[in-house]
């Protein structure tokens, strides 16, 4: 099944290896310096609004996304 973060994006529910709300990111040390290594790096896709929650996928194409929805809508998505 397919999961809509926002934007024009929809991501395959089983590429999807897990979500970080931003509350928990801005609370963290490590993974607020893991996060901020992808965007120095370029490799967090930003959606229009984005920052609420990180999408990170692997796949075909591994990715990183900041997705202006909820961690608890996007997991009641993929119900």
């Amino acid at each position: 099944m397919y999961i809509h973060i926002g934007g024009d994006r929809s991501l395959d529910e089983d590429d999807i290896l897990f979500m970080l709300p931003r509350k928990t990111v801005v609370s963290s040390y490590d993974t607020r310096r893991a996060i901020g290594a992808l965007i120095g790096g370029g490799r967090i896709t930003s959606l229009p609004g984005g920052g609420e929650t990180y999408v990170v996928c692997a796949g075909e194409r591994p990715a990183v996304y900041a997705s202006p929805v909820s961690s608890v809508v996007l997991a009641r998505r993929g119900m």
